[in-house]
């Protein structure tokens, strides 16, 4: 049976609890990561991992775990790719700095991006876009592209 998503209540304006990659057992980056030049993000462009989902903590680690390890040791990237990644247990996991997401993390995305606004660290005309607005795939899905399509922020043909 498919699991309905109900309205995403707006979020209060504290931001998430961050789990640092300490605490999910991060390998040591391969290289430090470039400093951003600019000071808050114009882009937030939603992604999901195509993975099971992780609805413990312990599980989400391991998750996360691995998927940094892929893209050190399978892409030969210098670090895992996401600055960030949202575990079903609605925990936001510290990255580099098909089914719809479950509303803990549907909240916990949302939470994260006010954060980054309310912090400077995300422009208040930021653009939301999903990941295949961007690139050659059907990244984040169709469930999950419908549901962000009516978050602040979206735009359907954004500037470049």
């Amino acid at each position: 049976m498919k699991k309905s998503i109900d309205p995403i209540p707006e979020c209060p304006s504290a931001c998430p609890a961050i789990i640092e990659k300490p605490e999910w057992g991060a390998l040591q980056a391969k290289k430090k990561p470039r400093k951003l030049k600019v000071s808050s993000a114009q882009l937030v462009i939603i992604h999901h991992t195509k993975t099971e989902s992780c609805y413990k903590q312990a599980l989400c680690h391991a998750k996360v775990r691995k998927i940094q390890d892929e893209h050190i040791n399978n892409n030969s990237w210098s670090d895992i790719g996401p600055n960030f990644l949202i575990g079903e247990d609605g925990n936001v996991y510290e990255g580099r700095g098909g089914t719809i997401a479950e509303k803990a993390a549907l909240n916990a995305a949302k939470k994260l991006i006010k954060c980054g606004v309310d912090s400077g660290k995300i422009n208040k005309t930021y653009v939301l876009l999903a990941h295949k607005q961007v690139a050659q795939t059907a990244c984040p899905g169709n469930k999950l592209f419908n549901v962000i399509k009516k978050w602040p922020g979206w735009q359907s043909n954004p500037r470049r």
